[in-house]
């Protein structure tokens, strides 16, 4: 019962990637990072909002 499980999961994994892939486009391990954290853009915003 449990190896039929594992492979039910892995085919709804490769399902849903599919889906993805033709509905965004992009997967998200395949996007660009960024230059900056978003945590250093938050700290940065406040800076600037303190002056």
């Amino acid at each position: 019962m449990k190896k039929k499980q594992i492979k039910l999961i892995i085919i709804l994994e490769k399902l849903l990637e599919k889906q993805l892939k033709r509905q965004v486009g992009t997967m998200p391990e395949d996007l660009p990072t960024p230059k900056k954290s978003l945590k250093q853009l938050e700290k940065e915003n406040k800076k600037s909002l303190n002056k």
